[in-house]
């Protein structure tokens, strides 16, 4: 916005006779009255009460008292819309550092929040020459060129209106988070309660060798070329990303160009994939593919375990070989040194051992795995829900449609 004339003026002034406005002899009322009201004034506040407001109704409210448990608090003004106090300015001398009026402020619209429940005002302080916006809640104080009109305090509300918006929508994630990470906490929970844990066995269940109850592993696709996003609809090698958080992301895959290699493995549902080569903590990643995606195929980082259902259920496969003790096994077997990518080799992993319980009890912990998987997607859902409000409410902020 271009500075009004009268602004120009009054900035003028001040340097023309900048050693005698800054000195200590000039004093808080004499500021007030040739410069501060004057600038208000120019910027559409009604410094001065010329319409003949009654006082609840002005606009700008010089050492607005506050009554806050008995004692009378006084912010240099109050500037007001309706009657409602929209934000304070704490003013000392020009010979002064206006940041000495910083603390003192916030605490008069704090005190008005918590005593009087309103939101909390805006707060401005200034010596005259420098000017000072704190937005407490959501930003540090920051210097400015002046204060704001009646429509530059509604760009301010806005801001405000939106960050309140964003808050809530990243409570509402974290929330979510903190539900599948607590979900996920009780499968493996009820996984060493009902099986043991796999190395040590304390249930005595029988031993077999990973060969012997899988019906195939299979390696996927090595590909070259300049990794792209893929287009709709098109082809897409998984990342590693899509495997390492537990869950199977088909969403985590990139379209390549000249690729090379083997035929072209899609994961099905059931299918237990396998991060074969990585680093030490990602390597032995373990995910079981709860949906098909015919779009995306495997690299050859990853492999495909086809469970044999007679035997030993993808559920179980997955999260014996997610614990601890399993995976430190395949690392201690993989090659390469700890600094360095590992590789796993498919005659290493096959010769795994791995306790197989019975077939029923298997069953009930794969019950257990679709509820999570239910509750999942209803979060999913839900965050999907979220994001269409939160891009709604935006947009209504943004038009001056939300109070």
């Amino acid at each position: 916005m271009t500075a009004p004339k009268e602004i120009k003026r009054l900035i003028e002034r001040f340097h023309e006779n900048r050693e005698a406005y800054l000195s200590s002899e000039y004093n808080e009322t004499q500021l007030r009255r040739e410069f501060l009201g004057p600038f208000f004034k120019a910027l559409g506040w009604d410094a001065d009460n010329e319409q003949g407001y009654a006082q609840e109704y002005k606009d700008v409210i010089h050492e607005d008292t506050i009554k806050i448990g008995g004692a009378a608090k006084a912010p240099a003004y109050a500037f007001r819309i309706g009657g409602t106090r929209k934000f304070f300015v704490e003013m000392k001398p020009t010979s002064h550092d206006a940041e000495l009026g910083q603390e003192q402020v916030l605490q008069h619209a704090e005190q008005l929040r918590d005593f009087h429940g309103v939101g909390l005002p805006f707060v401005f302080y200034t010596n005259g020459h420098k000017h000072f916006f704190w937005e407490s809640d959501f930003y540090s104080p920051e210097k400015i060129v002046g204060f704001p009109t009646r429509d530059d305090l509604e760009c301010v509300k806005l801001r405000r209106r939106i960050a309140a918006i964003l808050d809530k929508a990243d409570a509402v994630r974290r929330t979510r988070q903190q539900t599948l990470d607590l979900a996920d906490q009780f499968l493996r929970s009820a996984f060493l309660d009902m099986f043991g844990d796999p190395v040590t066995n304390p249930k005595r269940w029988p031993v077999y060798k990973l060969r012997d109850v899988l019906i195939d592993i299979k390696g996927g696709w090595s590909a070259s070329g300049e990794a792209r996003a893929p287009e709709p609809g098109e082809k897409a090698v998984l990342k590693i990303s899509a495997v390492t958080s537990g869950r199977y992301r088909p969403e985590e895959c990139k379209a390549v160009s000249n690729p090379r290699g083997k035929q072209v493995i899609v994961p099905k549902v059931g299918d237990v994939l396998f991060s074969r080569a990585n680093t030490r903590e990602l390597v032995a990643a373990t995910c079981l593919v709860d949906r098909e995606d015919p779009s995306v195929f495997l690299p050859d980082k990853l492999w495909r375990l086809v469970p044999s259902n007679k035997l030993i259920r993808g559920e179980y496969i997955r999260f014996a070989l997610s614990t601890d003790s399993l995976r430190s096994l395949i690392r201690r077997r993989a090659t390469g040194t700890s600094g360095s990518m590992l590789n796993v080799s498919k005659a290493k992993l096959r010769s795994i051992p791995i306790p197989v319980p019975k077939l029923q009890l298997q069953e009930r912990f794969g019950q257990a795995w679709s509820s999570h998987q239910s509750l999942l997607h209803r979060a999913q859902e839900a965050t999907e829900t979220c994001e269409v409000l939160l891009r709604s409410l935006t947009q209504r902020a943004f038009r001056g449609e939300l109070a």
